[in-house]
């Protein structure tokens, strides 16, 4: 707020500069009290500058003589550092002073008795009359109605103040949304949430003073009184009008009755306020929006990386599983070579050598993957399932590390 109102005092303020030599030649030729409003600034201040500036000013007295008896002109000052001074703009000031005017708040006025009533009001006071007590509060909310938590001698009141604002919104275009539990006052398509409550005094009840005992009655707990409510509640008669709603810049929601002005005095700047509720409202949720875009966009990104690595592990593990099932066929189809380079060569061990490498290569063939499926090994899809090892065949790519492969 104080920044704000800093800014708007130095809007009116505009900056005039001189240079040290001409403001020598100024404060000898005109008096300093009169060139100091000229410039607009005191002659004070315009005189702590010209020191600063090593601006010698005329000795006192000095106007008052004869031109022809008046000393001589000191020496100019040699600085050349221009000096600045910032001075009001009438002009600006003016039309600030029009803007105030124009900004403050129309006043809005409730009536003292409660007249031709609005519907949502007359919903209200039915359902008020009705409702029950509830921590010094009636309890309105599970009825379609207007929003409030006061005591039952504050319905007439809050009755004038719910009236007033249905029907001035409706004369400045908005519109009110009552559902079970929340109420909204529609402007410029946002909704605003708004609610009147009231500051209950809670109090404690004191406890009834045990009975006497008569003679020889034997003491007995008295458990009648745990049943009794500890705390009451009292009317302060002060009521808060909120505006429930999530803004980008810092606005004023609430506004409570004082010693100054109750609510129905504030009605104006609660009207003045809605306008700017809404837009900031609005901005809050593209900024959230905005957030929300930039968070999906890098969550995505970060499971993309994910599954590029975990791709990747798969493929390399693929490669590790296949290169060793290639190598153990690879030793496999020695051995059998070197089985037959070494079996006997009668007529009988050859018949049950050929079957021996019949099912062997067989069996190898199997688990060479470049034997059951060389484009199964290149597919960068999805990784290939090989046999490999000597429990069987392979499913998992978790079972065989591929850091030990590729550090």
């Amino acid at each position: 707020m104080w920044a704000v109102a800093r800014e708007a005092w130095i809007d009116v303020y505009i900056s005039k500069s001189f240079t040290p030599q001409e403001l020598f030649e100024m404060v000898w030729t005109t008096p300093v009290l009169k060139l100091a409003r000229e410039i607009g600034v005191s002659d004070v201040g315009l005189s702590k500058a010209c020191r600063r500036a090593g601006v010698i000013l005329p000795a006192r007295g000095y106007w008052a003589k004869a031109e022809a008896k008046r000393p001589k002109r000191p020496k100019p000052p040699t600085q050349t550092i221009p000096i600045e001074f910032s001075v009001l703009d009438i002009q600006k000031a003016e039309l600030s002073v029009e803007k105030k005017v124009k900004s403050e708040p129309s006043l809005v006025t409730v009536p003292v008795e409660l007249a031709d009533a609005h519907p949502e009001v007359e919903k209200w006071l039915s359902a008020a009359r009705k409702a029950k007590v509830v921590d010094g509060a009636l309890d309105i909310s599970s009825s379609c109605v207007l929003s409030a938590r006061i005591s039952s001698d504050l319905i007439a009141r809050s009755a004038l103040i719910f009236d007033t604002l249905i029907k001035e919104s409706e004369k400045r275009g908005y519109r009110f949304s009552i559902t079970a539990g929340a109420t909204h006052v529609i402007v410029d398509d946002e909704p605003l949430k708004i609610s009147i409550t009231e500051k209950l005094k809670r109090f404690e009840i004191p406890r009834p003073p045990a009975k006497p005992l008569r003679p020889g009655q034997p003491w007995t707990p008295n458990l009648a009184g745990l049943s009794r409510p500890r705390y009451g509640w009292e009317s302060t008669g002060i009521l808060t009008l909120s505006l429930d709603v999530r803004t980008l810049t810092q606005e004023r929601k609430n506004w409570t009755d004082s010693d100054k002005a109750r609510i129905e005095k504030r009605l104006g700047q609660v009207f003045q306020a809605l306008p700017r509720l809404a837009q900031s409202a609005k901005s809050k949720q593209a900024a959230d929006q905005d957030w929300k875009r930039k968070w999906d966009r890098d969550q995505q990104l970060k499971r993309e990386a994910h599954d590029a690595d975990e791709h990747r592990a798969k493929l390399q593990t693929s490669l590790v599983c296949n290169t060793e099932a290639w190598e153990r066929a690879i030793r496999l189809e020695a051995f059998i070579q070197a089985t037959i380079d070494a079996a006997p060569q009668d007529e009988q061990s050859q018949q049950q050598l050929a079957l021996w490498v019949c099912w062997a290569r067989h069996e190898v063939q199997k688990l060479n993957p470049l034997a059951r499926d060389p484009m199964e090994v290149i597919r960068m899809s999805r990784p290939a399932k090989v046999t490999f090892g000597e429990q069987g065949a392979f499913y998992s790519y978790r079972s065989v590390k591929p850091h030990d492969w590729w550090g």
